[in-house]
């Protein structure tokens, strides 16, 4: 299977470069990670570490995923995604999260050729934690209106650089 991602995706990576986008599927929701062929090789069969952070940011609820795959264990992938409560799309995200048992991650490489999934166990605990967290999100919005979700990211990104 050599599909090439195409479409939206494709021009955000365009854009952004590496790194990996939460997109809502057919199947509940799923990373989709545009990354070099070496390291779309190497992640397969590797420890991967997914968590899920809620920030107040500003009056702006930020919600974040950190994701570090050990395909080096000195120099591990790592990278980060965000999403917006207040965003239709991410809403269907976050709802799916609420409920799925997995977590799976599409991998490209840079010329946007499908190399393979990976998946990772979304537990109960991660489960009530996306219930929660979506619940404060919810709450600040309903206390501070709306806020820009873009401006609140970049500043979350400059001042905590992945290291």
């Amino acid at each position: 299977m050599n599909e090439l991602m195409c479409g939206d995706l494709k021009e955000i990576f365009k854009k952004i470069g590496y790194g990996g986008i939460l997109t809502w599927t057919n199947m509940g929701c799923a990373f989709f990670c545009y990354i070099d062929t070496k390291t779309c090789r190497n992640i397969k069969g590797k420890l991967h570490n997914i968590k899920m952070e809620y920030y107040e940011i500003d009056g702006c609820p930020l919600i974040r995923f950190d994701i570090v795959i050990y395909d080096d264990l000195v120099n591990p992938l790592h990278f980060d995604s965000f999403l917006n409560v207040i965003n239709e799309d991410h809403e269907y995200i976050l709802e799916a999260l609420k409920k799925q048992d997995r977590i799976i991650f599409h991998w490209y490489s840079e010329d946007f050729k499908y190399r393979g999934s990976t998946s990772v166990k979304w537990k109960e605990e991660n489960r009530i934690i996306t219930s929660e967290i979506i619940e404060k999100s919810k709450e600040c919005v309903r206390v501070n209106g709306v806020k820009d979700f873009n401006k609140v990211k970049e500043k979350f990104m400059r001042e905590n650089p992945l290291g």
